[in-house]
C-alpha cells in the first residue's frame, strides 16, 4: 500500500507540471529545449515551495516528446533512464546521473543524497 502522502506528492507534482507545461507550451515551438529546461526548473522550485506539506525526499523525471514520428527531445533528472529501441537494439539516450559524481554539486545547493532509506552519503 502506497502511504497517503506519498499519493498527495504525486498528485501535486501531476498538477504542477500540468499547470506549468500550458504556460510554456507557446514557447515550446520558439525554444524547445528552454522551454522543457524551464519546466523542469520551475516545477522543482514548486516542489520545494511545498517542501512542508509535501516531507522530504526526491524524486526522478524523464520527458520523451516525440514531433511527427521523425524527431524527439528527451530531457530527465536523477536515475531515470530513456532507451530508444531500433531493429531489435537497445541504445541508451539519457545519461545517466550518478550521486557519487554530483555529491558536492548537490550538497553546495542545500541537497544530500541517501543511498539507504534514512542513511545520508557522506
Amino acid at each position: 500500500m502506497v502511504p497517503c502522502c506519498h499519493i498527495l506528492a504525486l498528485i501535486y507534482l501531476l498538477e504542477t507540471i500540468s499547470i506549468i507545461w500550458f504556460a510554456l507550451q507557446s514557447c515550446f515551438w520558439i525554444d524547445p529545449t528552454t522551454a522543457i529546461t524551464d519546466a523542469y526548473l520551475q516545477t522543482d522550485k514548486a516542489i520545494l515551495e511545498k517542501d512542508s506539506e509535501l516531507g522530504s525526499g526526491g524524486s526522478t523525471a524523464l520527458t520523451v516528446i516525440v514531433i511527427d514520428g521523425a524527431s524527439a527531445y528527451v530531457a530527465n533528472v536523477g536515475d531515470s533512464r530513456a532507451v530508444l529501441c531500433r531493429a531489435g537494439m537497445a541504445m541508451q539516450v539519457t545519461v545517466d546521473h550518478d550521486p557519487i559524481s554530483e555529491l558536492k554539486s548537490v550538497q553546495s545547493k542545500g541537497g544530500f543524497i541517501t543511498t539507504l532509506p534514512g542513511m545520508p552519503h557522506n
